[in-house]
């Protein structure tokens, strides 16, 4: 198996704010989630059920990591997917007016990306050469949208990568342009205290990070 991980990142002026209002979204999802799931695991019958139920509720209660960096709030859930981050990232959109962008790898054979606005999708791409055999049609994503989306300046080097079913020089190039990291778990953030500072934890598996460079 390769690697599988999806993410969001949020380009901001106002990140305080923009903590808030994932903080709202994210606890009540946690809160409706886990009442759900516990009241589940009481009454139904069948070990195989249970435990797919018991394992649903691990998934939902697992930790989500926010992290600030300098122009971003990147959203690091080990429940997104490239089956549902674009999703999350529209939905998102509709709460914070501000660009949403969504990255994706699955096993890495397909590598989705792109940015929301107010519930819209500016644009899309979605790169790799196996994307067929998971019924998903090739998308290039029009460079010129995402950079101005996200107030980046357009690398030349990106026109040559897109398009292709590079999906490894894809990824570098999205994370060179927004400056952040695409794929960061919580164990690699908590062992580098000097460049991760840690701001905030509610009552749900929530973390708040700062990054100093």
């Amino acid at each position: 198996m390769g690697r599988k991980y999806a993410s969001i990142h949020i380009r901001t002026d106002k990140p305080e704010e923009v903590i808030e209002k994932l903080k709202g979204r994210y606890v009540t999802d946690h809160d409706n989630m886990k009442n759900l799931m516990n009241m589940a695991c009481k009454f139904i019958n069948g070990e195989q059920a249970r435990y797919l139920l018991e394992r649903t509720h691990d998934l939902w209660t697992s930790e989500v990591l926010v992290i600030r960096y300098a122009s971003f709030v990147s959203v690091y859930d080990d429940r997104l997917s490239f089956e549902t981050v674009e999703k999350k990232a529209r939905e998102l959109s509709k709460d914070i007016d501000e660009p949403v962008a969504y990255t994706s790898v699955f096993d890495d054979d397909i590598f989705f990306f792109g940015v929301y606005r107010r519930g819209k999708i500016i644009t899309g791409g979605r790169v790799g050469e196996n994307l067929r055999v998971y019924g998903i049609k090739p998308k290039a994503v029009n460079i010129d949208k995402f950079c101005k989306a996200i107030n980046v300046l357009k690398p030349c080097s990106l026109e040559g990568t897109n398009g292709t079913n590079n999906i490894k020089a894809m990824e570098d190039e999205i994370e060179n342009l927004l400056q952040v990291p695409l794929n960061l778990s919580p164990d690699e953030v908590r062992s580098d205290p000097t460049h991760f500072v840690k701001k905030d934890r509610d009552d749900m598996e929530f973390s708040v990070y700062e990054y100093k460079s």
